[in-house]
C-alpha cells in the first residue's frame, strides 16, 4: 500500500497539479492538508474521475483536510480527541487493513 500526504495550500488553486501527480503516481491513498475551502467548494468530480472517493473536512480560508482514497473508507473522527472544543478543520482519522497484519492500521490526516 502507498500513501501519499501533501500540503497543498489550496486545493482549488492547485488542482490541476494534483490531477497530474495523481495521474502519475497512482497511490492507494492521499492524505491533503489546507484545502482552505468549504466541503461544498471541494473539487470532487475532478477526483472522483480519477477513480478516488474523497473524504473532506473543509473550512473557508484556512485549514481543511482531506483523505481520497481508491477503497470505501469509515471515518472514525474528524476532531482531535484531546482538543474537542476545537472547531477548526484539522483532523481526520480512519483504520486501513492490510493484508498480512492482524491489527488495522490507524491514519490520522492533521
Amino acid at each position: 500500500m502507498k500513501i501519499v500526504t501533501w500540503n497543498v495550500n489550496s486545493i482549488n488553486a492547485r488542482i490541476e497539479h494534483l490531477v497530474k501527480f495523481i495521474k502519475k503516481d497512482q497511490s492507494d491513498m492521499y492524505l491533503i492538508q489546507e484545502l482552505k475551502c468549504i466541503n461544498e467548494s471541494f473539487p470532487y468530480t475532478e477526483i472522483e474521475k480519477l477513480g478516488y472517493i474523497s473524504y473532506v473536512e473543509g473550512q473557508k480560508a484556512w485549514n481543511g483536510v482531506a483523505i481520497l482514497s481508491k477503497t470505501k473508507l469509515k471515518i472514525l473522527n474528524k476532531k482531535i480527541p484531546t482538543f474537542s472544543e476545537d472547531m477548526q478543520s484539522r483532523f481526520l482519522e480512519t483504520e486501513i487493513k492490510i493484508n498480512k497484519i492482524k491489527k488495522p492500521i490507524k491514519l490520522f490526516c492533521i
